[in-house]
């Protein structure tokens, strides 16, 4: 606050009477001596002494008044000061897009701003400061601008405590979310937010989440319907419904068939239960070679239909599809005597899908050519990077010569084994190792970044350097060596697997011209359903 000018001293009472004094001395001390000159002289010098008292008293007197003129154009301007200054503070409040008003201790309204005043437009101008917050809720009241008492109960009277943060319906129709804070002074800050749109958008998520419900009912209703057995699988193969003859073709699963169960964990539940006997001493293999069915169905224009035996001597035929939203539809039928188990009506699936090599025991060629396909419209639906590896033996036909072609084949079940082993030991779910070529094997990562793929694939050149297997004729080292390619994107609508297969085989090849032994990457985009490669 700017200092105000110090106040000038006023003439002292007794100055003027004792003036009076001395000039009444100097006339009389003439008369009684009897001294007309002197008295002459006398008389002049208090006249002069009498002016300048009086010239000195009025300049006292106007430096006085000046003073006070001056600390009133302080205050003044200090006042306008502070005007202006709340001037700019409300204008800063106006624009707010929140509604704010406050009060003090004794709830009396100190301000409130424009966006307040849009809210309850009739009773804005009773919001008037000094007016009490009772008298400002009954003013809406009567206005009709309170909260819509069919709603919610009122809600705009001053609630115990601070800091509570309240869901207001007001007449009209809109919603206000209000948050207040109570001060240590006493007073009371309230702020009102229009969230009428965020309502607007919950009430139809909830209608919709009802129609849902009873979409899902309906649709529950008609399966159960269905002659034989229904299972509805989603992208990650976990069951969302079955219908009532799942339950009856599959009794002692009754329990587990509820929605969530991924359907590895359906398989491995009737194993324990004794259910599959036909998976007895290979239920690994057996259960994967179930989870290849919907893999494969994804990859398929038909549906995949197999046939499982039961333990009670019932034969199952089950048909899998794949849908275009990214679930999996199974189709469980009882077989009859017209449809015979054997006959070439159902033949069973792994024997006609031939997923696994001979000769490495790894998975096939066409298994990759299903599985993989499979994998890339899964990445192309979720945006999610995939990873292929081409690795080829360093110099095998070297190998065959000096060795023979039986130890050669020995030879690449070998690499073949320590590729598998590492990948189960560090492959995200879905990842597996084919047969690619003679001397060729590819490793397919989904939801695997180059990065990470890369580690795994370093992981598995350090592993087949562990096993030592030795390589006499090999002119890069003293045992089997692998050079890798390896190559990434993300899937993009329009994209193919042939472009990713391309870019492997490119960085194979750099592998392979600068000295073998090594690891060469690239990585793909797909912008704007067109490719463009980055090596």
């Amino acid at each position: 606050m700017e200092e105000l000018p110090p106040q000038s001293p006023r003439l002292p009472r007794w100055r003027s009477p004792l003036l009076l004094c001395v000039l009444a001395g100097l006339l009389l001390l003439p008369m009684l001596w009897n001294d007309p000159p002197l008295m002459k002289l006398m008389g002049a010098a208090g006249l002069g002494l009498l002016l300048l008292a009086g010239h000195s008293s009025r300049r006292r007197e106007r430096i006085w008044r000046d003073s006070l003129i001056q600390q009133e154009n302080s205050s003044t301007d200090e006042l306008e000061r502070l005007r202006a200054e709340h001037a700019h503070v409300m204008a800063a409040l106006d624009r707010l897009p929140e509604a704010l008003v406050i009060y003090d201790a004794q709830e009396r309204l100190l301000l409130c701003n424009q966006r307040h005043r849009e809210l309850f437009p009739r009773s804005a101008p009773y919001m008037q400061p000094g007016q009490l917050l009772q008298d400002i809720v009954r003013q809406t009241r009567l206005n009709g601008e309170a909260e819509n008492p069919s709603v919610r109960p009122m809600a705009l009277d001053r609630p115990q405590g601070s800091g509570s943060d309240l869901l207001q319906p007001l007449a009209d129709g809109r919603w206000v979310r209000l948050r207040q804070k109570q001060g240590s002074d006493g007073s009371l800050a309230q702020l009102r937010v229009e969230v009428t749109p965020e309502v607007r958008q919950q009430e139809a998520l909830q209608q919709l989440k009802d129609g849902l419900r009873r979409t899902q009912q309906m649709l529950q209703e008609v399966i159960n319907a269905l002659p034989g057995g229904v299972a509805l699988y989603d992208g990650q193969q976990r069951l969302l419904m079955a219908n009532a003859q799942m339950t009856e073709f599959y009794p002692a699963l009754s329990d587990q068939l509820r929605p969530g169960v991924r359907l590895e964990d359906l398989l491995r539940a009737g194993l324990r239960r004794r259910i599959f006997p036909q998976a007895t001493g290979h239920e690994d293999e057996w259960i994967q070679s179930q989870i290849d069915a919907y893999i494969y169905a994804e990859g398929s224009d038909r549906p995949v239909r197999r046939v499982c035996r039961l333990a009670d001597g019932r034969k199952m035929s089950i048909s899998t599809k794949y849908l275009s939203g990214g679930g999996y539809l199974g189709l469980h039928q009882e077989l009859t005597l017209a449809a015979r188990p054997d006959s070439d009506s159902v033949p069973d699936y792994p024997e006609r899908l031939h997923t696994t090599d001979p000769l490495t025991g790894l998975s096939s060629r066409r298994y990759f050519d299903v599985t993989a396909q499979g994998a890339w419209g899964r990445g192309q639906r979720t945006s999610t990077p995939m990873s292929v590896a081409l690795i080829d033996v360093d110099q095998l036909k070297a190998y065959n010569d000096h060795y023979g072609h039986l130890s050669g084949d020995d030879c690449l079940r070998q690499v073949g084994q320590v590729l598998e082993a590492t990948l189960k030991t560090d492959s995200p779910p879905g990842g597996f190792v084919a047969r690619y070529s003679g001397e060729a094997f590819v490793m397919v990562l989904p939801d695997q970044a180059l990065a990470p793929a890369q580690a795994l694939l370093q992981r598995a050149q350090q592993a087949l350097r562990d096993q030592a297997i030795p390589h006499d004729a090999s002119t890069v080292d003293a045992c089997v060596t692998v050079s890798i390619g390896l190559a990434c994107a993300i899937p993009r609508p329009g994209s193919e697997l042939s472009q990713l297969l391309a870019a492997a085989d490119s960085a194979l090849a750099e592998a392979k011209s600068s000295g073998r032994n090594t690891l060469q990457t690239a990585s793909l985009e797909f912008p704007n359903r067109r490719a463009a490669v980055h090596v």
